[in-house]
């Protein structure tokens, strides 16, 4: 018969000392014969007794006694417990700690940046009282062979057309595209940028007036309403005060006197519509009369309120075909789209909205949980890795009737309270990095720190990580067994070892992922950035041409040919990296009734082609020896195959009304973006709409070209402000998004790769620290350091060779699909993912070794004298 073993009674006097005297005298007898029993039955040896301790201290709090006879810890003490023992732990293993403090830290700052930026995207236009019912109205050309193109252009007489024939339609308004204008205000002279724009903008969109009636503020041709900004640069900070602004008179143009008719609140930053300025379309349509009026003609952008409740898919097809009706010819389909939609959903193919900046949207809001993951799987691993080291605590909280509940609540608690004391340290780091990283992004985010759903975002970022990083932890330690625990501690088991291992595998191909994403846009990039567009854009400056140097623009150009660093000259009503002048109205000999083809142009001045370098495949260039040039034309490769003319020299063609003839044929050069294909277009000599001066400096003649140009500047335009700017930096403004969008997967892929290594650390710091005997004792049996390493760093390497493996296929899949929205795109090469992985593999590698190396090289005596 067994000898029942009897506890010694330090523990009953640790009881007595530290529980509350209202519990002690219900305790200790139902204490002592429940000790008793489970002695008994799990063969517990004395010793055992003194971990009980420990957990006394722990529990003093709050033990009370249910209806039904057992002790539990009350909620006050249970939650007082869990925060005792999680800080504990935080102190006793500071290296650990740090680490996951760190990643944490990292991943919370990374997504709650990458967070705020897809907020502030996806609020873009979002603020406008009228949002449900404002659009803008959209159109459908058909080229030859059926192809579509969708087009943001129309025609001026639309509007009207629709807001006086379609019940629906409440009220509709024309925009001008962007215009820069000369500003004078007691012989100062300002450029600014604004719109024109019919008089219902004000109440369909909502930018407040601080001073003025929106209702009439457009009403008057000579009426101007300017931002709160242009205010207070003109008129002073207090021009509120005294109500300066309003009545005071600005020479716009040089041409007239406009009456500031009203002030208008400055636009927020995710506004598509940034102005100084707002003029009367009339003015507009007055300065370009000839070009605009028309039904041929698609220069303006018009937007439409509808009635509430409006069926837009029946609305659309009751508009469909309102152009073609007016003109009698073509087939123009015409649609609307939702306003505050379009920013984000700007991308068509084939005349079928296929997504736009949404799609970077929603790229970087995985990335943000990516990110999340990866540091969640760092408190996962080393949690269990580390699960021996608490294989006692939770024995004996199981002895003391500790349930799987509570046990994985203390787990989840702990994961809780280090994600919060990061959240915290994120919360500061991302207050301090908000400015650099506007600066990055372009973009003004502001926190609105007396905003509750920051603080719930916030939160729930930290909640979620939290749960996830302690999910696992939780359902793995709560299962141990009190009887292995007791009799010989805990053994990692094969499907830890396992779920570890997978977990460093996730972890590395989410980081493969990224580096692979981050590798093709930097590639895709640079790829436009250098691509031959059919023109030089470098050493190319140019320059609004105004007053002075438009009326006197052949005096100008020559006296500008004479001066140091100027190579050549040339004006253009566009510039010929973004032509938005577009008309149908073409005709030659041969074209059918059928043919729809919407024809780009450009309006130039002598010497345009060779300015712009483009070259011509055959025919000549405009000439001032040929009179007849007025009315002949230059087309581009595109333009011919459209019309289908094999030998195009010598056709005639009508443009406008106006016949003539086709002298030459330029190669076909990139004046919209790489998204698109090259169109047709036509390049025509039209003296009247040139609106920017053109000069090309010698090579390594800038600096003399910039002189020459700001010395004919102040001769021909006095008191006026000298501005220029550079062709390539204009180019590539056109794709800044792309550029951002590199630079950010490159930040984050990197962040990502740290937290992964970060994390690798600890593990690999655990793995040597519970190896750190057979490492002394392989040294003593004659092993190098060479062979310790690579025993130690094999198994890690291994794994990160099997995330490449895993997700070479699918960071192929994702990329090639985004460069399929590039209409001129590189190349996926197998160099890509190779380079991916070796960029992986020597950053893990060498976080590996590194650590090895310092165990390898430890004194075996140190080592093993305490064996």
């Amino acid at each position: 018969m067994n000898k029942r073993i009897v506890p010694p009674q330090l523990p009953l006097r640790f009881f007595r000392w530290y529980c509350h005297s209202d519990y002690r005298e219900d305790i200790e007898g139902d204490l002592q014969e429940r000790f008793k029993i489970n002695i008994e039955e799990k063969g517990i040896k004395l010793a055992r007794w003194r971990f009980f301790k420990d957990v006394i201290l722990l529990f003093r709090p709050g033990i009370v006694r249910s209806i039904n006879g057992t002790y539990k810890l009350n909620q006050y003490g249970m939650l007082k417990n869990y925060f005792k023992t999680a800080i504990r732990n935080f102190l006793k293993q500071k290296v650990y700690t740090f680490i996951n403090m760190t990643g944490l830290t990292v991943g919370l700052v990374s997504s709650i940046l990458i967070l705020l930026w897809v907020q502030d995207e996806i609020q873009y236009d979002h603020f406008h009282e009228k949002d449900r019912q404002v659009y803008q109205v959209l159109k459908n050309l058909r080229y030859a062979g059926n192809k579509i193109v969708t087009s943001f252009t129309t025609q001026h007489p639309l509007a009207g057309v629709l807001e006086n024939n379609y019940a629906e339609i409440e009220q509709a308004t024309l925009v001008s595209p962007p215009q820069t204008e000369l500003f004078q205000y007691e012989k100062k002279y300002f450029k600014e940028r604004g719109h024109y724009v019919s008089p219902a903008f004000l109440e369909i969109f909502s930018f407040p007036l601080l001073a003025g009636d929106h209702h009439t503020a457009l009403d008057d041709i000579h009426g101007v309403v300017i931002s709160d900004n242009l205010a207070r640069k003109y008129f002073g900070e207090d021009w509120r005060h005294e109500n300066k602004a309003l009545g005071q008179t600005i020479r716009i143009g040089n041409r007239e006197d406009f009456k500031v008719t009203g002030v208008i609140e400055t636009p927020p930053s995710n506004s598509s519509f940034q102005f100084d300025f707002l003029i009367s379309i009339e003015d507009f349509l007055k300065q370009n009369k000839r070009l605009i009026q028309s039904w041929s003609h698609n220069m303006l952008r018009t937007y439409v309120q509808v009635q509430e409740g409006t069926d837009l898919t029946q609305l659309n097809e009751k508009i469909r075909n309102v152009v073609n009706e007016q003109r009698k010819f073509g087939d123009d389909q015409v649609f609307l789209q939702k306003f505050s939609e379009r920013y984000l959903y700007g991308n068509y193919d084939n005349g079928k909205l296929v997504g736009g900046r949404i799609e970077y949207v929603r790229i970087f809001f995985v990335v943000a949980i990516f990110i999340l993951i990866i540091a969640s799987i760092n408190f996962m691993n080393l949690a269990t890795a580390r699960a021996s080291g608490r294989a006692k605590e939770i024995g004996v909280r199981k002895v003391m009737g500790a349930k799987k509940g509570s046990l994985r609540m203390q787990f989840m608690v702990e994961s809780t309270l280090i994600t919060l004391l990061a959240l915290l340290l994120s919360l500061a780091l991302v207050h301090s990095l908000l400015v650099p990283f506007n600066e990055l992004t372009d973009k003004a985010i502001k926190i609105d720190y007396s905003n509750p759903q920051y603080w719930m975002i916030a939160l729930g970022i930290a909640i979620f990580t939290g749960a996830l990083a302690g999910s696992y932890p939780a359902l793995f330690l709560s299962n141990f067994k009190i009887i292995g625990i007791l009799k010989g501690g805990m053994k990692h088991t094969n499907n830890a070892i396992v779920f570890r291992r997978g977990l460093v595998v996730l972890q590395f191909a989410l980081s493969i992922f990224l580096i692979i994403t981050t590798i093709t846009v930097f590639n895709q990039v640079n790829y436009i950035q250098n691509k031959n567009l059919g023109m030089d854009r470098n050493n190319l400056l140019y320059m609004d041409l105004e007053e002075g140097t438009k009326k006197q623009f052949e005096v100008v150009k020559e006296k500008l040919l004479q001066m140091p660093g100027i190579a050549s000259v040339a004006a253009s009503g566009h510039n010929p990296l973004y032509v938005h002048n577009v008309t149908s109205d073409v005709k030659w000999k041969g074209k059918r009734e059928d043919d729809r083809i919407a024809f780009n142009i450009v309006l130039m001045h002598y010497d345009f082609l060779e300015t712009m370098k483009m070259e011509l495949k055959e025919g000549r260039d405009y000439s001032p020896e040929f009179a007849g040039d007025f009315s002949n034309s230059i087309i581009n490769e595109a333009a011919a195959r459209a019309m289908g003319i094999e030998a195009p020299i010598g056709e005639g063609l009508t443009l406008w009304g106006i016949e003539g003839q086709i002298i030459g044929v330029v190669k076909d050069f990139h004046f919209r973006s790489m998204y698109s294909p090259i169109e047709p277009l036509i390049i025509r000599l039209y003296f009247e709409y040139t609106e920017k001066l053109f000069v090309r400096a010698g090579e390594g003649q800038i600096a003399e070209a910039i002189a020459s140009l700001e010395k004919i500047h102040k001769e021909f335009n006095p008191g006026y402000p000298f501005e220029y700017h550079f062709m390539d930096e204009q180019f590539d403004s056109m794709y800044r998004s792309e550029i951002i969008i590199g630079k950010l997967a490159n930040y984050f892929a990197f962040l990502a790769i740290f937290i992964s290594c970060l994390g690798l650390l600890g593990l690999v710091s655990f793995s040597v620290a519970q190896r750190t005997k057979e490492i002394g004792i392989r040294k003593v049996f004659g092993a190098t350091v060479t062979n310790l390493v690579t025993m130690l760093s094999g198994e890690y390497a291994k794994l990160i060779v099997l995330s490449f493996v895993l997700t070479a296929p699918v960071g192929y899949y994702f990329t090639n699909n985004w460069l399929q929205d590039f209409e001129y795109r590189i190349s996926l090469s197998p160099w890509v993912f190779l380079m991916a992985g070796v960029i992986t593999l020597a950053i893990a590698g060498l976080t590996v070794a590194l650590k090895s190396l310092q165990a390898a090289k430890a004194n075996p005596i140190d080592t093993l004298r305490n064996e």
